[in-house]
């Protein structure tokens, strides 16, 4: 990561998605920085409505919503069920009431980690499923979550998870997570381009000698992509957040750390 260059301290205000054992709450914002000295304040908010859904057993967690071209969100995550952990495909209402839900259990593990409505309609989700070793899971679904296909996106010998998921300009869908090449590796950026059925176009790794992990993707004007996450610096260890461009064929045209003594990530 000899390209990569330093830019000051980054100071980063997140809107935060809490979740509980039994469902799910909206919206606690914090002001993050490395800097000890800086006070963390946190607002009450008055609020609309909020959401609550789960299993109430094992993990439940909503990881990522977006706002539909018709009204209401669509949104994603993980829940428990008896002793398995699937996919919940949850449509809602402006006024937070569930339009409809679906459960997607295609395999023993699977969590759904990003959720876009596509152009011609229905959804997309990237996310992971355990099966011998962590992979992607590639999910294409109807407009009523109705899975119509679905890929998984890996070796059996690596271990591998999408975390952000766009559909492309010029067709099919692209998404980023990250990579390692056994349990001894360090974790890399892992972009894959697919087509509209989620065969592999392409795929390219980014990274130095420590862990890089992806976590927000989005498409850039000139067709190409922008990765953010976490660049571990290799010559102190300490996280810094990461912003890559690439071309349309992932080459990288350029890239940037942000931060400096301690803990900095990069999301969307």
């Amino acid at each position: 990561m000899n390209s990569l260059r330093r830019i000051g301290i980054l100071l980063v205000s997140l809107v935060v998605l809490t979740s509980i054992s039994t469902g799910f709450n909206l919206v606690i914002p914090q002001t993050i920085a490395n800097d000890a000295s800086v006070e963390d304040k946190r607002v009450s908010l008055d609020y609309y409505w909020t959401f609550y859904f789960g299993s109430g057993h094992g993990s439940n967690a909503f990881n990522s919503i977006v706002k539909c071209r018709d009204g209401g969100f669509i949104a994603t995550g993980e829940i428990g069920v008896e002793g398995t952990l699937s996919i919940p495909l949850v449509r809602i209402s402006n006024d937070g009431s569930i339009i409809w839900h679906q459960i997607i259990s295609i395999y023993e593990y699977q969590v759904g980690r990003d959720v876009i409505e596509c152009e011609s309609g229905g959804f997309a989700i990237i996310g992971e499923v355990d099966e011998i070793n962590r992979r992607a899971l590639l999910i294409r679904t109807d407009e009523l979550g109705n899975v119509l296909w679905h890929q998984i996106i890996g070796s059996e010998n690596y271990f591998e998870t999408g975390y952000a998921l766009v559909e492309c300009s010029t067709g099919g869908f692209a998404f980023a997570g990250y990579r390692r090449v056994d349990h001894y590796a360090n974790f890399d950026y892992w972009l894959v381009r697919t087509d509209t059925d989620g065969i592999i176009l392409w795929e390219m790794l980014y990274g130095g000698a420590h862990d890089d992990l992806c976590y927000s993707l989005v498409e850039s004007r000139t067709g190409g992509f922008v990765l953010v996450g976490m660049a571990r610096n290799e010559s102190d260890g300490n996280q810094n957040g990461w912003i890559l461009e690439t071309n349309s064929t992932g080459d990288p045209v350029w890239s940037a750390l942000y931060g400096d003594i301690g803990s900095q990530r990069c999301f969307d």
